[in-house]
Parts: structure tokens; C-alpha cells; sequence
């Protein structure tokens, strides 16, 4: 009795038939002996008008191997020697619908010489994608770690930095040494020196309020035009010492469903930062529809950035120290509103040209 009619005499070719795996068997000569119907599933063979029993098994696959991200893979088999010692061997293959198929080859001895090979199809698509679902998690959360590791290190600097100098200020007002003249020029940077400070603060308090809340959004619909107008009335003192227009463009009527908190974080650092850079001129907010999103505009007359400059600012790529570093500055601001507006479904980007200012544009989708 061969191993083909040994197997069809016993209880198993039923088993065989309705296991949820693809089941090819050959015999030592490389020639398929039973095929269930699984394995015909698997590769959309209709198994009802095609006996494949009879065929060598190169001849079967090479049949369905276009089906396959790397054809050659699937004719190119694992080699199992037929020996009694030889264990199973397992490989893993792509299809191009996506699919993921674990294979494995099994040598099949009786009376210790071997009468062919057991080859199964899985199809692991699906532990597959949890795995990959898994993994993602574990990089979103190790990048959460590295994120939150970068505050702490901007707060152990960039805030006690600022904090010792406003402490020094106040050391030398308060020592009578001074003259009126020179009171007046550390009272003003006694000032500068305190906005500076409190916008930090400001930007911590709102990414951590953020973070706690697991980022929550609460998404509504927002007037622009009003929130541009309290921005411009937190800078409008240092805007008038250095002979800057303030400008807002956005009509009254202009709404958006967003977070008005978050919309409000990301004009006041914009604008802030466009305070900070720019000597005299303008700083104008425009707005304007393009697609399924509303562009808002915060363009400036300042210093401007150069293409390498442009090219770091908002690159994903960048490390996050450098990031947070440019322009002699920390860069928390530009930081969070770049992930503020992201987390909105929006985008941030800037134009500039050195010596002719920059525009800092976003977007916030339009759902009204």
C-alpha cells in the first residue's frame, strides 16, 4: 500500500480535508498525492473542476506564484534532506492582496525511510497586523517618553535660565545702587524678560493640560477674528515701542469648528514669534479657503530665514534638541503648535526669505 492509499484508508483524509490550514502532500518523487480544499481557498483554485493530485508540486505552484510579492520565493522552497533526524522547517510569504501565509515542510517517514513531505499554508494575516499594531504602540509611546524627557530637560534650562536673570534684576532694583536712568533700562528688561518667562509657563501649562487630559479636544465652533484680536492686544505695547502695525485681516464672520484654546496657543505663539523677529513693519493675519481647509496666515516684515533654516524647523527628521533650539531661542512655542495643529488633522509650514520676513501658515479643516 502506497502513502497516498494509506492515508485515504484511514479516518484522517476527512480531518485532512476540513482543517483550516492548506494542506499539500507529496510523495518522495515530488509528486502532490492530496490537496484540501483549504489550500485551493487560499489561492482561489477552484478545487471542484481541477484535480491538482498527480501534479509535481513545482508544476502546482508555479500555477499561482504571480499571486505572490516575490514569486520566486514560493518555488524556491526550504530543502528538507530526508532523514530521520531532520526537523520541520517554516518560512514566511507575501501575497499581493496583502495577505501573510506561514509555511511549513514536514518529512513523513515509515519504517525509518522516507515516503515524502507534508507542506501546510497558513494564513497569519491577522496575528500579523496585531503584532504590527503592537509595535506602533510601543514607538508612540516611546516617543511620547522622548518627548516628555525634552520638556523636562527645556524646563530644567530654558526655565531657570530666565528665572535667575528676572532674580538678578530684581536684586539690583532693590539695592538703591542705581541711577534713574539705569533703573528705567532694567525695569524694561525686568519686563521683557517676565512676558518671556510667563509665555513659557503659558505653553507648559497648556501641553500639560493636554497630556492629562489624555488629548482632549474640545471642538466647537470658533469666531477667528476676535481670538486674533486678543493676541494682538497681549503684544500690542511691544509692537508700538518698535513701530510695528498689527494687522488682522479675518473678516468677523470667518468660523471653523476647533478647539478655541488651541487655536488661540498657536496665534499668540505666532504672532509672538513674528513679534520677536521683526524690527519694524507689520505683522498681518490673513486667511483664506483652499479645498476642504480654512489657511490662516501670520506674515511679519522681519529678519526672515534662510532654505537650511526653513528646511529644520519643521522637519519630523530633525532632532528634537536642535528643533527646540533655533534662533538662540527655545522653539517651545513653534514646538507645540506644530503638534496642537496636527492633532486637529491641520498642517503648519512657513515661507520666508531672508531679510524679507516670513509667514507662518496652518490649516484647520473645515467641517461647516
Amino acid at each position: 500500500m502506497n502513502l497516498h492509499e494509506s492515508l485515504l484508508s484511514t479516518q484522517y483524509t476527512t480531518l485532512i480535508e476540513n482543517l483550516q490550514e492548506g494542506i499539500l502532500l507529496e510523495n518522495d518523487n515530488g509528486v502532490a498525492i492530496l490537496i484540501n480544499k483549504f489550500f485551493c481557498d487560499l489561492f482561489s483554485i477552484e478545487h471542484a473542476k481541477v484535480s491538482l493530485s498527480g501534479y509535481k508540486t513545482n508544476q502546482i505552484l508555479n500555477t499561482i506564484k504571480n499571486k505572490f510579492v516575490v514569486p520566486q520565493q514560493l518555488m524556491t522552497l526550504p530543502i528538507v534532506p530526508f532523514h530521520t533526524d531532520t526537523t520541520t522547517l517554516s518560512d514566511e510569504i507575501e501575497l499581493l492582496d496583502g495577505r501573510f501565509l506561514e509555511r511549513t515542510t514536514t518529512p513523513i517517514f515509515k519504517n525509518n525511510v522516507c515516503k515524502g513531505r507534508l507542506w501546510t499554508y497558513r494564513d497569519i494575516t491577522a496575528q500579523k497586523q496585531l503584532v504590527d499594531k503592537k509595535n506602533k504602540k510601543i514607538e508612540e509611546l516611546a516617543a511620547q517618553n522622548n518627548i516628555k524627557s525634552e520638556f523636562l530637560s527645556i524646563i530644567s534650562h530654558d526655565l531657570r535660565s530666565p528665572l535667575g536673570i528676572l532674580k538678578g534684576y530684581v536684586d539690583l532694583l532693590n539695592s538703591n545702587r542705581l541711577s534713574g536712568e539705569d533703573a528705567a533700562f532694567f525695569q524694561q528688561h525686568l519686563t521683557e524678560s517676565l512676558n518671556a518667562t510667563t509665555s513659557l509657563l503659558d505653553n507648559l501649562l497648556d501641553w500639560s493640560k493636554m497630556q492629562m487630559a489624555g488629548n482632549f479636544i474640545n471642538v466647537q465652533k470658533t469666531q477667528i477674528s476676535p481670538i486674533v484680536d486678543d493676541c494682538f492686544a497681549l503684544v500690542k505695547t511691544i509692537a508700538n515701542e518698535k513701530g510695528i502695525e498689527l494687522i488682522n485681516k479675518i473678516p468677523p464672520a470667518t468660523a471653523v469648528n476647533t478647539d478655541a484654546n488651541i487655536l488661540r496657543l498657536v496665534l499668540r505663539n505666532l504672532i509672538g514669534n513674528a513679534i520677536k523677529f521683526t524690527k519694524s513693519g507689520s505683522i498681518t493675519v490673513s486667511r483664506k479657503y483652499q479645498n476642504d481647509c480654512l489657511e490662516i496666515y501670520v506674515a511679519d516684515t522681519g529678519i526672515g530665514m534662510t532654505d537650511d533654516e526653513l528646511l529644520l524647523l519643521f522637519n519630523s527628521q530633525t532632532d528634537g534638541r536642535t528643533m527646540l533650539k533655533q534662533n538662540g531661542t527655545s522653539g517651545l512655542g513653534l514646538f507645540l503648535c506644530k503638534e496642537f495643529v496636527e492633532k486637529q488633522g491641520g498642517e503648519i509650514w512657513i515661507e520666508s526669505e531672508l531679510g524679507k520676513g516670513s509667514t507662518f501658515c496652518f490649516t484647520i479643516p473645515k467641517y461647516l
